[in-house]
């Protein structure tokens, strides 16, 4: 992979300005066409995308979220979808890991409205944080307890972790054994006590370093404890934790992209004629095709820009807006990540249509913007997503955040 992408945007030093939202974005865009020369041979090689969590914090874009005043580059939750569309047209794996550290690193701004979680997020500006996601809420005999002197000591095993190990910080969900309340900590992953297994072997998000991890003893320290402003005990995942339906969306959109991009480029070059004299762009039947996936695609991408200007929106008012009028924004935005997913499953099958047999060889990997998308839905159903919708639109019923505590919740990754 060329080097020459580092040069645009600068590392944010003390000697250079922090990057903008406009210039992380365009920088994403150059990165993606870099991804994208070489994600089929890293999937053979099973290579985890080291070099690529590096130029994710060198460019700033781990820093994209957070406050201009607090160090980072004040983008907005618009501007991380846009980033992770543009990415996951090139290797959905390395959207995947920025889209979990958009939304884990999230968690602490959102505990805390008021004060936007200004230390911690001065912390992971100045050091250009990485964050991964140990945030699966259903393994059982995972357990926090106080520990003499304040903070916690953490015992047990989780699942579907991503990207911890890639990362500098990981967000750590656990039950505490003192009161029937959730433990949302950040700790360094490097702490002792944790071990990461190697036992990915799934269908698609190959290189996402999805692990699962042992905790032995690991101790979490008091200023490591995420807190809360809210006033109520930790039960779920924070409130407006909407800004998750945008960027698992986004992923599903830029995936849609690239499956569309990658089959254009080989119908213009590759793909045989099926008619004598009729070359394949001009294939009546193909043009249709393309046509058809071309709608659903600058549709995604108009719903998309709508539906996170909402969640903006909700995000600015948030301290005037009461918590049923935050969650049917959170409802309402909830309508992009069915859609994206079933647009995306939809076109990432059918590029087989207009590019031939020849396209099925292993040496294209076309099949992994299918494999990616298609694991990535399943952890949270498209069904459950629609029936709720279903309910709001027939009902007035707003979506609530499951208790970790009282019922099982579904299932994330």
């Amino acid at each position: 992979m060329s080097t020459a992408i580092l040069e645009a945007p600068p590392a944010p030093t003390r000697a250079t300005a922090t990057p903008t939202a406009a210039e992380l974005l365009e920088f994403a865009r150059g990165f993606s066409a870099e991804l994208k020369k070489t994600v089929v041979e890293r999937e053979l090689r099973k290579e985890l995308p080291v070099y690529q969590a590096r130029i994710l914090r060198e460019s700033g874009l781990v820093n994209l979220l957070i406050p201009r005043e607090f160090g980072g580059a004040g983008g907005t939750n618009k501007d991380a979808a846009r980033v992770i569309t543009e990415l996951a047209k090139g290797d959905a794996n390395v959207a995947a890991l920025l889209g979990y550290h958009y939304i884990n690193s999230a968690i602490p701004r959102l505990f805390d409205f008021k004060g936007g979680a200004e230390a911690i997020e001065r912390k992971s500006a100045a050091n250009r944080w990485l964050w991964g996601n140990v945030s699966q809420p259903n393994e059982k005999n995972f357990r926090a307890d106080p520990r003499p002197g304040g903070g916690f000591v953490i015992n047990g095993v989780k699942g579907w972790n991503t990207g911890p190990s890639l990362a500098d910080v990981t967000t750590v969900l656990a039950p505490r054994t003192d009161r029937e309340e959730i433990l949302f900590a950040y700790i360094p992953t490097d702490r002792k006590g944790l071990t990461y297994h190697d036992d990915w072997d799934h269908l698609g998000l190959r290189l996402t370093d999805t692990v699962t991890i042992t905790f032995e003893n690991v101790v979490v320290l008091p200023e490591e404890v995420i807190p809360s402003t809210h006033g109520e005990p930790q039960l779920s995942f924070p409130p407006y934790y909407g800004g998750g339906s945008t960027i698992f969306a986004s992923y599903y959109v830029g995936s849609a992209w690239g499956a569309f991009d990658s089959a254009r480029e080989y119908t213009r070059s590759t793909t045989r004629p099926r008619a004598a004299g009729v070359p394949a762009t001009q294939d009546p039947y193909i043009l249709q095709k393309y046509g058809e996936f071309f709608i659903q695609l600058r549709a995604l991408d108009a719903l998309l820009d709508r539906v996170a200007d909402e969640i903006d929106d909700g995000w600015r008012r948030r301290l005037e807006l009461s918590p049923d009028q935050l969650g049917e924004i959170q409802t309402r935005a909830s309508v992009i990540r069915p859609l994206a997913a079933k647009s995306a499953l939809d076109i990432a099958t059918r590029i087989f249509e207009v590019t031939g047999a020849r396209a099925t060889a292993n040496s294209y990997g076309f099949d992994r913007f299918w494999r990616d998308v298609r694991t990535h839905t399943l952890h949270d159903p498209i069904d459950n997503n629609i029936r709720a919708l279903g309910d709001y639109v027939l009902n007035g019923t707003l979506r609530k955040r499951h208790s970790f505590i009282t019922k099982a919740a579904p299932e994330q990754t």
